[in-house]
């Protein structure tokens, strides 16, 4: 369990002002639910950039075009970065961000699962993205396929995350985070 659970504000601060982060199965899981094409969805919603030496996709306009009256309109299949982001607006939150950094922030209020999709997500979709000029179904199915089997490989997600931990959080932190296994 999450060391405190997230509560959205209903301000749009976080899907206005920030790049938004979209990784393969963001993309089929979006597009489902908007009934159009993986393509489609790119082309109208996406663009590539480069974040930290790595090619991703992110939302292609502010604020958010799903953000309606304050609220998702894609919540019940929110983007993995939505997902783990916590409101730009609490205090506590933001103050540990500013200390301990955004990595150890997300490991203290999200769920292991949510910040194992994102790294496993976001690795699969860096390597997708600098492997192909331009996005296909037909190619990304590999990848989305490939994501969801290392997902639910256990070895995988316990090496990732016992290697996050010692790289990334901050000593005060380890024990809580071993806490939430239990």
């Amino acid at each position: 369990m999450p060391i405190q659970n997230q509560t959205c504000e209903k301000c749009g601060q976080c899907c206005t002002t920030q790049k938004i982060p979209i990784n393969l199965l963001d993309i089929f899981s979006i597009s489902a639910y908007l009934k159009i094409t993986p393509e489609r969805f790119v082309q109208k919603y996406l663009k590539l950039t480069e974040q930290q030496g790595e090619k991703t996709y992110i939302i292609n306009q502010k604020p958010c075009p799903f953000l309606k009256d304050n609220l998702c309109s894609i919540h019940e299949i929110k983007p993995t970065a939505c997902k783990i982001t916590p409101c730009p607006k609490n205090p506590k939150y933001n103050k540990i961000k500013k200390i301990y950094g955004t990595t150890t922030l997300n490991f203290l209020i999200n769920s292991k699962k949510d910040i194992l999709t994102h790294f496993i997500t976001e690795e699969h979709t860096g390597h997708y993205l600098n492997s192909h000029r331009k996005f296909r179904q037909s190619t990304a199915e590999k990848y989305k396929e490939q994501i969801e089997k290392d997902l639910k490989n256990k070895l995988l997600t316990q090496i990732l995350l016992k290697n996050i931990i010692k790289l990334s959080i901050h000593p005060q932190f380890q024990s809580q985070i071993t806490k939430q296994d239990n």
